[in-house]
């Protein structure tokens, strides 16, 4: 909760390292901000490994109201990634 932190968080979305996304996202989860929303929901569609994107879910439901367009976008793609496959 501290000024300036997410943007930092949302830096670390995309760091090589699975620990430091998980932890990333931990931090970002209660997030209201439109921007993070979209850093969450990038990471929740491509990163490389499952376990991140569904913690990237969970944050996206974590954040209520805000979150639901976000959440809604994401079933869509995941819905025609499985059709794809």
């Amino acid at each position: 909760k501290q000024p300036g932190i997410a943007t930092y968080l949302v830096e670390c979305l995309v760091d090589p390292q699975r620990c430091i996304r998980m932890a990333a996202l931990d931090g970002l989860e209660g997030a209201q901000e439109r921007e993070v929303l979209a850093a969450v929901l990038r990471c929740g569609k491509s990163d490389p490994e499952i376990s991140v994107r569904e913690k990237a879910l969970l944050v996206l439901k974590a954040a209520g109201s805000a979150g639901q367009p976000f959440l809604e976008e994401l079933e869509q793609a995941r819905k025609a990634e499985r059709k794809a496959e």
